[in-house]
This record gives C-alpha cells, structure tokens and sequence, in this order.
C-alpha cells in the first residue's frame, strides 16, 4: 500500500510538472505571436536625424524607467558599440512631427553622445491612438517585468482596445487570441474589462482586482514600489485596504450622533411597536427623522 501511495505521489508530480510545463509553452507560444504582430507593422530601417524626433510626453510616460545603475551601464555600452537596434517612430499626419514611439533610452544616450543619426523603423498605423496601443504592447511584451509593470500595461492596453473599439464602433476590434479564448465578444455579453487586462498581463484577475485597488489609492509612493517589485502586491492591498476600514470607522461625534438618531427612532416608534399595522410604524419613522 505504501508503494502505490508513493506511486500516486511520483504521477501526480509528474501531472503538475506537465502542465506548468504545457502552460510556459503556450505562454511562449502567445508572446511570439504578439511579437510577430507587432513587427508586421514595421517599416525597413533608414537613418534618422537626431534632432527631428519628437518626445510625447503623453507616450514618455509610458515608459519603463531605468535606475541610475542600469542607465550608466546601458550608457556604457553605447558608448562602445553604437545604438544597435534602430528606434521605432511615427510620422503624425496631423501635426507632421516625428513621434518616437520604442527607443527613449536609445535616443538620450545618443543626444548625450552627440551621435547625430539613429537608424529608424517607420511605424504604420493610422492614428496616435493606435501608436499609443503599440505602444503598450510592446512594452508588455518585455521580458523583465514585474507584476505590478505587466498588470498596469495590461490595464493601459485594455483602455487603449475600448477607445478604438468606442471610435471604430466595432466591439469585434477586441479580435486577438489571448482575449477570444476566454471571452465572448458579442454585443450582447458585456465585456469583464478586468478580466481582459489579466488575461494580458498573464496574471490571474484576483491580483488584477488588488493592483487596480492600489492605483486607485493614489498613493505615489507605494505605488511606485509595487511597480519596481518592492513592495508585493497583496501586502500593499492589504494596507491601503486596511487604511480604508479606519476611514470608514465613525469617530466618537459620529457615534454620539448615531445614538441620538438611534435613540430618537426608537422613542418615536415605541408606542406603535405592538401595532400590527406595519404601515404606521413605517410613516412614524418616517417622520421621525425628517
């Protein structure tokens, strides 16, 4: 008995590590996929004048900021090697500016350099919002996220989707893979947004639901350490959750209130408590606290 027990043990080992394994190859599978379509969009490289590229900041935000070590590090090897990959820009038809879209470090260092030319990929799409949805998928595509990075940039690209679907008037825009297998997109199904972004960042919605409660905080500082992967997501839930009951918890005034109201009902209603005519006891609440 005790070698089937072990047996049982060995072949439930053996199933666990079979689907995690299945699970990283289909989590490989998908971010090749999204990166085959994010290069489907690209333009052959050209050299780029320095000075012609224009920084959005509404894009620049969106950027994963290197700390002082690895920017000098990154700055080092520029220095000795060059810029290798070309940036990606786009070419707004609206206002005839070069927006960078992937190369921001690139293009500081090489400003910094006096490297006066970057080769570029043309990035064609139609709009800045489409840019900007690029954008955000490119970032999550890194490999050197964390959870708190992947979530926001799943929520961010969640955002982007439901604007151009909003614009384009098409609920079908929300067409790839990763969304389709476990969502129905049908207008008549009202679409878990939540669930969307989760599915993005490769998390499970529970930590999606936490983190969107962190943003929502707005506490910059713990929010900015969740992100770096300081602080884990759960521990900051539970604080900002925990701040939120004291809040809600009524001060000594509000207690006194509370039973002055309380005490005001009652007496109010007390006569009429025998009656049997729930209507009337209705009315004197009623006219009690008004």
């Amino acid at each position: 008995m005790k070698s089937l027990g072990r047996l049982d043990r060995l072949n439930k080992i053996k199933e666990d590590s079979y689907e995690e394994s299945s699970e990283k190859i289909n989590a490989q599978k998908e971010l090749n996929k999204q990166e085959e379509e994010l290069m489907l969009v690209l333009g052959g490289a050209f050299p780029l004048n320095v000075e012609k590229i224009t920084i959005s900041t509404e894009l620049e935000k969106y950027i994963r900021q290197q700390n002082e070590l690895e920017y000098m590090d990154f700055f080092d090897s520029v220095k000795v090697e060059g810029v290798r990959d070309p940036i990606v820009i786009f070419e707004d038809p609206e206002s005839g500016e070069t927006i960078l879209v992937d190369g921001h470090h690139r293009v500081k260092a090489a400003k910094e350099l006096n490297i006066k030319s970057l080769l570029a990929k043309k990035l064609n799409v139609g709009s800045f919002s489409e840019v900007k949805l690029w954008m955000l998928k490119n970032q999550l595509g890194r490999r050197n996220l964390t959870d708190g990075e992947r979530i926001f940039y799943g929520l961010e690209v969640t955002k982007s989707i439901a604007e151009l679907a909003k614009k384009k008037k098409k609920t079908a825009f929300l067409d790839t893979s990763v969304v389709s297998a476990n969502l129905h997109l049908s207008r008549e199904k009202k679409i878990d947004r939540m669930q969307v972004a989760a599915n993005y960042a490769n998390v499970s919605r529970r930590q999606t639901f936490k983190f969107t409660k962190i943003l929502n905080s707005g506490k910059a500082d713990l929010i900015k350490k969740v992100m770096g992967g300081k602080v884990s997501i759960h521990k900051a839930y539970l604080e900002v959750t925990e701040e939120n009951k004291e809040k809600k918890k009524p001060t000594k005034k509000g207690h006194e209130e509370l039973d002055k109201i309380t005490e005001k009902i009652y007496n109010s209603i007390k006569p009429f408590l025998k009656s049997h005519d729930p209507n009337e006891v209705l009315e004197r609440i009623k006219d009690s606290i008004a």
